[in-house]
């Protein structure tokens, strides 16, 4: 449909040289939220693959997702509406499932998990405070806690990336 925003993925077996096995999963990401979301987009950036505690070997790539009626994506984009999601999963990517968005506007998500398997969303704010905002997982990405500001962090308005330094 041409009018639908579709996800997919491809797989690679040898780091990324070649490319196989593409397929369409809007359908997975979108599951249990037909019809209630307007829109949903992966946000860029990269995916992460959980290494500790209980989720170990997740793969999580977050998602930005919209409740509105809004048929403009700009207008959306300039809307408190959009919320983080984390879309996951538990057999090395053969199916996957969104978690619950976050509460509160957030847009151009991205997840890193910390030493101890929590995992911190960095997002960029919708509002006017001009620092990120960051949000803690217990579960792997399946839920969010409450945003709070890093007032260390200044919001650039734009895109901005998080990567753990020192994954050992």
């Amino acid at each position: 449909a041409r009018n639908i925003l579709h996800a997919h993925v491809v797989e690679s077996h040898d780091n990324g040289e070649t490319w196989v096995n593409p397929r369409t999963i809007t359908d997975q990401v979108s599951a249990g939220y037909e019809g209630a979301w307007f829109t949903r987009f992966a946000s860029s950036g990269e995916g992460i693959q959980l290494r500790y505690g209980t989720h170990a070997g997740r793969l999580i790539q977050q998602y930005a997702v919209a409740n509105s009626g809004s048929t403009s994506l700009m207008a959306v984009s300039g809307s408190t509406s959009l919320m983080a999601v984390s879309v996951y999963s538990d057999d090395h990517g053969a199916t996957w499932k969104p978690g619950t968005p976050t509460e509160g506007s957030a847009d151009e998500n991205k997840v890193v998990e910390l030493s101890d398997g929590r995992l911190l969303l960095n997002s960029r704010t919708q509002g006017t405070a001009g620092q990120r905002l960051e949000a803690i997982s217990y579960d792997g990405g399946q839920t969010w806690g409450p945003f709070r500001h890093n007032w260390d962090l200044t919001d650039p308005r734009n895109n901005a990336s998080i990567i753990r330094a020192f994954p050992d």
